[in-house]
């Protein structure tokens, strides 16, 4: 292995590994708190919008619990799974009906969620 591959693969496991695992949660986090301007640039970051935290609920399911409209909206856009269970078998529509979330659950049956 040349030098530069092994410096390559230490600022990886030191540097970069931890911010990815970072990003992930903090993108549940600004989904959960509606934090629309940290959610975008997450998005943009990492490519993703499924993020999940140690409870398996994803961005979506934190926003839509919440009653974020406008959270879930943008998680949905950007390709957030409408149909992902966390590990009690939940989804982000039965979370917003659970909640009275109206206007929310509306715009999730009309992304697919079932």
């Amino acid at each position: 292995m040349s030098l530069q591959t092994s410096v390559a693969m230490l600022f990886f496991t030191v540097v970069l590994a931890p911010a990815l695992a970072r990003a992930v949660d903090t993108l549940v986090e600004a989904a959960a708190r509606g934090d629309l301007a940290s959610a975008k640039r997450l998005v943009q970051a990492r490519g993703t919008a499924n993020a999940r935290d140690q409870d398996r609920w994803n961005s979506l399911m934190r926003a839509a619990n919440a009653g974020h409209l406008a959270m879930v909206q943008l998680l949905w856009k950007a390709g957030a799974d409408v149909n992902a269970r966390n590990d009690a078998g939940e989804s982000a529509l039965s979370y917003v009906i659970a909640n009275g979330h109206e206007k929310v659950a509306e715009i999730l049956r009309r992304a697919g969620a079932r």
